[in-house]
């Protein structure tokens, strides 16, 4: 693309041949995707693989042989189209680098998220106390949720009064009142006091269960 810069090319032949030279090198880094193209067009399943395939590789073979007509017949038609195959192989290599880049960010975020569901919660049975998995509480199950505990299901309270960081559901920074016949979501943290309450809502039931679906969906 010298001449379009405005840059003193070299002697054609020889430009045409670092052009060959520095393409086959992109593709054989990219070699992949010629792999998977061939083997879609074989499975009648054409993809963007194939795409790619039809698109880089009939710009460089009809460059390449152009080239070949240029150095051993002195035949030259004057279009080669080198470039356009490098291009599309590094950008659609940089676009899915940037996609694995997003995509393991927003696992980390995910991570993140599923990090405020506990594991355990405090089951109340006829009175007593009980540490159970959070994936054995069911709808009806009575809760014990302490200050400073993550909030394991949707429930309403019906015993007792405390202040709640809503923050992650609903981007509020100051903690809220919670007392009997109020709702209570989990994902959220008990800032102080402590409620019993009433699951509404369990496991992937819960509002917060579906939003880090939605997000893994996105």
């Amino acid at each position: 693309m010298s001449e379009m810069l405005g840059l003193l090319a070299p002697d054609l032949r020889i430009n045409l041949i670092i052009q060959a030279v520095l393409t086959i090198g992109i593709i054989i880094i990219n070699f992949t995707f010629f792999k998977r193209g061939v083997k879609a067009v074989i499975n009648r399943a054409p993809n963007m693989d194939t795409l790619i395939l039809l698109s880089a590789g009939a710009s460089f073979i009809f460059s390449y042989v152009n080239t070949i007509a240029l150095i051993f017949y002195n035949v030259y038609i004057d279009a080669v189209f080198f470039e356009a195959c490098g291009m599309v192989l590094t950008l659609v290599t940089l676009g899915k680098w940037i996609e694995e880049k997003a995509k393991s960010k927003t696992g980390d975020d995910i991570d993140k998220l599923s990090s405020l569901i506990p594991e355990y919660a405090t089951r109340i049975i006829d009175g007593e106390q009980k540490k159970v998995r959070v994936n054995e509480l069911k709808v009806g199950d009575v809760i014990l949720i302490k200050s400073g505990e993550h909030v394991a299901v949707d429930g309403e309270v019906i015993d007792g009064s405390a202040t709640l960081d809503k923050s992650v559901i609903t981007g509020e920074s100051l903690p809220v009142e919670l007392n009997v016949g109020d709702k209570i979501t989990s994902g959220c943290t008990l800032v102080s006091g402590v409620v019993t309450v009433k699951c509404l809502a369990v496991g992937t039931q819960t509002l917060f269960e579906k939003i880090i679906q939605t997000v893994k969906d996105a």
